[in-house]
């Protein structure tokens, strides 16, 4: 399984940008629940069980890239909130020469850390 970095921002589910959706106990983030209530939602899963969800869409996409110690500091498909933790996961990319880190720091500037907005913005990774 590889590595995906994501950073979203919450959506309408009539959008056809949505990607997925957090449930808010994933979240895990009351003061960001308040600020975005507008997109709150409800889904039922294939049991009828209901939750309250965030939509969301993608602001920025990574697949790999980084040094295998972003794995050690961040923790697996977690919501990060803040810009100072995207700045620190800036610190890990790591490309296969130097061209190719080159061009992940400028993408990953301007699609994680230049966009991003706290309050609205999300960054998590998956593995």
């Amino acid at each position: 399984m590889g590595l995906d970095i994501w950073h979203v921002t919450p959506s309408h589910n009539t959008e056809e940008s949505v990607v997925d959706y957090f449930t808010l106990e994933d979240l895990g983030n009351q003061k960001y629940a308040e600020l975005n209530r507008g997109f709150i939602q409800i889904v039922k899963d294939d049991n009828e069980k209901s939750s309250l969800v965030i939509y969301f869409s993608e602001l920025g996409y990574q697949r790999s890239g980084m040094g295998v110690e972003f794995k050690t500091e961040f923790i697996n498909c977690k919501p990060y909130f803040d810009l100072q933790t995207v700045e620190r996961a800036f610190q890990f990319i790591k490309g296969v020469d130097r061209t190719h880190e080159e061009q992940l720091k400028e993408d990953f500037q301007r699609s994680f850390v230049d966009n991003f907005k706290e309050g609205s913005s999300i960054f998590f990774a998956s593995w």
